[in-house]
């Protein structure tokens, strides 16, 4: 269960004024850290926010859309529900993000280490060359996704891929997916039939390798 943690310390520079539709008198962090911060709901649409870090935030239904998070870093937040099309993820990382039901069309994406995204929306998704250690892409809508090139399958104690059972991947691109000994470790391309295997889909109607 998603909770909301106490603030330990937060740096927050409020830009500008807020958006329409922003909650009553929240802070718009563009920068600097934001630690248990409450945005939920917030409408960000179009902000710059890159370069900042959310810690343990409560992000659930916040409006991203066409937001610049150029290496921006996420640990612990609940982005379920979130609508991230058109974001500018290039070099954000998330770690242990939930992004249940979240709405990420036509975004791009470096990273996501133990990732939820369950149930999400990420059709035309680019994630060409993206690491996903632990990615849970359970019912996910990935048509005409971008994986091309992305690490999706570890060697471990238990040989494993991203998980997309029930995931719609029909025109999905996972041509060049490789299998890596962890992140930053050696790398070699995967299989059809380990991603078929390992990530518990038959891939029907995708590209691969």
């Amino acid at each position: 269960m998603f909770y909301r943690p106490l603030v330990i310390a937060a740096s927050l520079w409020i830009s500008g004024a807020l958006p329409a539709g922003a909650g009553d008198g929240l802070p718009i962090v563009s920068t600097m850290r934001c630690i248990g911060c409450d945005m939920h709901g917030q409408d960000l649409r179009g902000r710059d926010l890159h370069g900042a870090t959310y810690i343990g935030a409560d992000m659930q239904s916040v409006n991203l859309s066409r937001v610049v998070l150029h290496g921006t870093r996420f640990v612990g937040v609940d982005l379920s529900g979130a609508h991230l099309e058109g974001s500018d993820l290039r070099d954000a990382s998330f770690t242990g993000a939930d992004f249940t039901g979240a709405t990420l069309a036509h975004a791009s994406m470096a990273r996501c280490i133990g990732c939820d995204f369950t149930g999400a929306d990420l059709s035309d998704a680019d994630f060409r060359n993206a690491e996903f250690l632990g990615a849970d892409f359970h019912n996910a809508h990935l048509e005409q996704a971008n994986f091309n090139g992305a690490e999706l399958c570890h060697a471990g104690p238990h040989q494993n891929c991203a998980d997309f059972r029930g995931a719609r991947v029909d025109g999905a691109d996972f041509r060049n997916v490789r299998w890596c000994e962890g992140l930053g470790g050696r790398c070699r391309p995967a299989t059809a039939d380990e991603l078929r295997t390992y990530g518990h889909n038959q891939f029907t109607g995708a590209l691969l390798p």
